[in-house]
Order: C-alpha cells, then structure tokens, then sequence
C-alpha cells in the first residue's frame, strides 16, 4: 500500500523521526536536576544531571528482505555536565 502513513515526530531543526507503521505517538518526559557548590569566593562548581524517556524514538534496520524498516529505538537518554568555575 502506498503511500504509507505513519506519524512524523519533529524534534527542533533537524531532528525528525518517523513511527512504525500503525504506532500512535506518546508523551516525552524529561527532568533536570542542578546542583552548586562555591568553593570560597574564588572557585564554584556546577553539576546537572538530566533524564529523558521519549518512547517515540525509533532507528532504522534492515528486514529478512534486506529492506529498511522502522523499528523502536531505547526510550531512555540520561546525560550530565560538570562546570568548574573560577571568578576573577
């Protein structure tokens, strides 16, 4: 059957993705924690941590045909930065 009509996810400029045929979108959940710590009046540091489930995160592998499909991608994306900071 042609065309296909699958939902696209739009994730900013440049990030696109597309569901597996019959999949419905669902909600995406982030949280961010930060932290900071002043080292006297010289020096601070600066900590996030931030966690995302999006469940609409898919990639593309080949079938038993040797054809791209759409298939589901891991919902969980976790990241963090540490900052050091120095005050002059």
């Amino acid at each position: 059957m042609w065309p296909l009509i699958t939902p696209l996810i739009v994730r900013g400029n440049n990030g696109y993705s597309a569901l597996p045929v019959g999949e419905e979108r669902s909600p995406i959940l982030t949280a961010k924690a930060t932290a900071r710590w002043d080292l006297g009046e010289v020096a601070g540091v600066l900590a996030e941590l931030f966690y995302t489930r999006d469940p609409n995160r898919t990639t593309y592998a080949n079938d038993d045909t040797g054809v791209a499909t759409v298939v589901w991608d891991s919902p969980d994306i976790v990241g963090g930065n540490l900052l050091l900071q120095v005050r002059f």
